[in-house]
């Protein structure tokens, strides 16, 4: 198991409380198809950004063991 799957579970109750003092979120539009975050873990800000099925999240980072 990855070592840094606790940190990157972590982030992901941050990025899905927004009450959180780290929280922070980027800002999704409607229309926006194509999400990419780089960077991203395990996926937790794509996760937590609760897209809809016409968009497509695009996740990419060094880690394989995240990925």
């Amino acid at each position: 198991m990855d070592s840094q799957i606790p940190y990157h579970l972590r982030e992901l109750e941050i990025a899905r409380d927004s009450k959180h003092c780290r929280h922070l979120m980027p800002k999704i539009a409607e229309e926006d198809r194509f999400i990419h975050d780089i960077g991203c873990g395990i996926g937790q800000t794509l996760d937590a950004s609760e897209l809809d099925h016409r968009q497509f999240p695009i996740g990419i980072d060094i880690d394989f063991e995240s990925l």
